[in-house]
């Protein structure tokens, strides 16, 4: 699909009058709606960025269970550091997707941080369904193949001094 540019002056316009019509255009409007969204200058750019960052996305989810304080997110999201977790708490909150009662120290989901919550459920389930097809290709790449083929396993990036690969992502000794 090719992208046309899209100036800021009509982007604005043009964003705000295809989430008015959506209802009964769905398919066209979801093709403007993602060419509004590759344009840089679009409002909507800013927000896609926020919400699908590895953690963000995960702590909407869990944030579906209701208002939870800032260590009980953290117990619930394995892997976050309380440094990362505040900053993606204060960039969910700055777009308005959860807010923080400061009486119980709770952070809860607005109605779009809800929204789009309930709508990170479905692309959870299509993870999970595409889950074994998807490690075994990463297996079955990770050999003489993938390698031959100019394919980069993301830990090859960093590399290691000597220039050796890396293991393959996933891969365990």
């Amino acid at each position: 699909m090719v992208v046309p540019f899209v100036s800021a002056d009509v982007c604005r316009p043009l964003c705000f009058w295809l989430r008015c019509v959506r209802g009964g255009l769905a398919s066209t409007v979801s093709a403007a709606l993602l060419v509004l969204a590759c344009c840089c200058l679009c409002p909507s750019r800013k927000l896609l960025n926020d919400v699908t960052r590895r953690w963000s996305i995960l702590v909407l989810a869990t944030l579906l269970d209701g208002a939870l304080r800032f260590g009980q997110i953290r117990e619930r999201v394995d892997g976050i550091s309380d440094r990362m977790l505040s900053a993606t708490l204060g960039a969910l909150a700055e777009d308005r997707l959860i807010v923080k009662d400061d009486a119980d120290g709770t952070y809860a989901l607005t109605e779009p941080g809800c929204q789009i919550a309930r709508q990170s459920l479905d692309l959870f389930d299509s993870l999970y369904l595409a889950l074994d097809e998807i490690v075994n290709a990463r297996q079955a790449g990770s050999g003489a193949a993938g390698a031959s083929a100019g394919v980069v396993a993301p830990d090859d990036v960093a590399g290691s001094s000597d220039g050796a690969a890396g293991a393959p992502a996933g891969a365990t000794s």
